[in-house]
């Protein structure tokens, strides 16, 4: 009898590494398994699955320029800027002026986001068929993959076999899938409503965040054999630094890549002042991908240190030194201070205290902007988070603020946790 083959569809080092607890469970079933990724991250999905009985293929030769301009035109032509708030966002930065303007004024060919993922399906099955565009062959009885897809039209075929799953909190509302698969995964009930408002996938269902699935490991390992699992002495010795000074962890929300950075920047200086009062020193960790010119900048901050940042292609996720240094100093740290990052849900799930602040500024007002989007609204902000205006800038009160108050908040709201600590 033949094996069922399933097919997982990665393209990106999360999906990867979110994707291993599903793999691991068709295997169990005794499931033929076929992994597609982009060829940069071919060598490390070889090692990262190199013990499991797996298929690991590059999806590049199945990529098609001209499908890619469709693509991107059918999002300028079709999709209402309206689309969601955090769209209307991204548009503005996503698009050349060109672009912007015809996404603009081309309101008489917008459907209704309701429709817009049935229609991209629709357009690519008709262009396969009257054959203006090559066919993506692809040989499997169920497929995986994660949100966002960068390809939608290779999987359009497979669409009645696919489950898609979400891998971050903010692609439901973030832009159309361009895909409609038969089951689609997400965090929580709240974000399975998003995927249904601004989706049309009725058929949710939910699942735990694998990407956080390291943290619920490590939680149950002593701190000393997971230090044991370190032999880069660059991580050892970052790790070090919180043996030496009482640190709080700031994690960026921005690199240079970013208009919002130059604000951010002196944003993290004022920071860093203020936790000085309180007898503690900022932490910085770098925006992940940062460019080595944002760290020399980073370096001149007064009170603060830099942390540890040493890949450039987004792979730490898949490498467990990497995996347990994160965790370490989340754990080793006197809390986490944050503004716009998911960095916040790793810290909660490891019982870790944290100060969420609220930036409301005209000192960084491009910062304040950008981290003021609808889904750090809705699910970082809480009763127990700090307003950080241009009036109380100096006096965030450290001490008294690190607790476990909004930590417990959000397991309990985001996660459906009970509260553990």
């Amino acid at each position: 009898m033949n094996k069922r083959r399933v097919v997982f569809w990665c393209e990106h080092s999360y999906a990867l590494f979110s994707a291993r607890p599903i793999i691991e469970k068709k295997l169990r079933r005794n499931n033929q398994v076929v992994i597609y990724t982009e060829k940069k991250l071919i060598d490390h999905a070889q090692k990262y699955f190199n013990d499991l009985e797996v298929e690991v293929l590059c999806f590049d030769s199945l990529k098609n320029p001209n499908s890619y301009r469709i693509t991107k035109w059918f999002m300028i032509l079709f999709t209402p800027i309206s689309f969601s708030e955090f769209y209307l966002r991204r548009v503005r930065i996503k698009y050349s002026k060109l672009e912007y303007l015809v996404a603009k004024f081309s309101w008489f060919l917008k459907a209704k986001k309701q429709s817009i993922n049935v229609k991209y399906c629709n357009l690519f099955d008709f262009l396969y068929k009257a054959k203006v565009l090559k066919f993506p062959y692809l040989e499997g009885n169920e497929f995986y993959a994660f949100t966002k897809l960068n390809a939608p039209y290779i999987l359009v075929p497979y669409r009645e076999k696919l489950t898609l799953i979400m891998e971050s909190w903010d692609h439901p509302a973030k832009e159309p899938f361009l895909i409609s698969p038969n089951l689609c995964l997400s965090w929580n009930s709240q974000l399975s409503d998003e995927i249904r408002e601004f989706q049309s996938i009725k058929k949710v269902n939910v699942i735990w965040p694998l990407k956080f699935r390291y943290i619920c490991s490590f939680n149950n390992v002593a701190k000393s054999d997971l230090l044991a699992g370190i032999s880069n002495l660059n991580l050892l010795n970052d790790l070090l630094l919180f043996q030496r000074n009482k640190l709080v962890v700031y994690p960026m929300c921005t690199s240079s890549t970013y208009t919002a950075f130059d604000d951010e920047l002196l944003f993290v200086k004022e920071l860093a002042k203020s936790v000085e009062k309180d007898g503690f020193m900022l932490y910085i960790r770098p925006y992940p991908l940062a460019p080595k010119s944002d760290m020399e900048k980073l370096k001149l901050i007064q009170n603060a240190v830099l942390g540890f940042n040493d890949t450039s292609d987004g792979s730490d996720v898949l490498n467990k030194e990497l995996l347990i240094h994160k965790y370490l100093l989340i754990k080793s740290s006197y809390g986490i201070i944050n503004v716009g990052t998911t960095f916040v849900f790793d810290a909660v799930l490891a019982n870790v205290p944290v100060i969420q602040i609220r930036v409301v500024s005209n000192q960084f007002k491009v910062f304040s902007d950008y981290t003021n989007g609808t889904h750090i609204r809705k699910y970082l902000l809480n009763q127990y988070s700090i307003e950080y205006s241009d009036q109380d800038s100096n006096c965030l009160n450290i001490k008294s603020r690190l607790n476990f108050n909004y930590s417990n908040k959000i397991k309990s709201d985001f996660f459906n946790l009970s509260i553990t600590v």
